[in-house]
């Protein structure tokens, strides 16, 4: 998921620049680093420990070529996405869900969810399908009654 932050264009035009300004000193540290690793040799050892590290630089350059193509095809993945499924996607902010709709989405009474969200711990046991099978909340364990669909609070002693 690509998230998206709402910006200035002036905030825009300094991270590129920021960025682009930390690329070239990188690169400007990276060129002068080289040659001064050996800083009393003559140019023919420093164009010898340059060649010795070319299969340095032709490892990083593959992993550079690779990290590109990712970058690259998960735009186009993105754009494709976007273009194709026109209005399912989301921009924007989702509306806040209310007790109601989170109690009935896990089949709980609201009462139990209220109850859940107070408690210090609890532990959820789910049943081979997925659905909630037992609660142990505090010190309260908690059951569904065998022919309802919402829980009931029942108190363990």
């Amino acid at each position: 998921m690509i998230i998206i932050t709402r910006c200035s264009r002036l905030a825009l035009t300094v991270d590129i620049l920021s960025t682009a300004a930390c690329w070239a000193g990188f690169l400007y540290l990276l060129g002068t680093g080289i040659p001064g690793m050996n800083p009393g040799a003559s140019l023919a050892q420093q164009i010898q420990t340059s060649i010795q590290l070319l299969p340095t630089l032709r490892t990083l350059s593959i992993y550079i070529a690779i990290g590109v193509l990712c970058s690259l095809l998960f735009v186009l993945w993105v754009r494709y996405y976007r273009h194709f499924s026109r209005g399912a996607w989301r921009s924007g902010k989702l509306s806040p869900l209310d007790d109601s709709a989170v109690a009935s989405s896990f089949r709980l009474s609201r009462h139990l969810l209220h109850k859940l969200r107070e408690s210090r711990w609890s532990v959820i046991h789910h049943d081979p399908d997925g659905d909630i099978a037992r609660l142990v909340i505090d010190v309260a364990t908690l059951q569904p009654p065998s022919n309802s669909e919402t829980f009931e609070l029942t108190r363990a002693a």
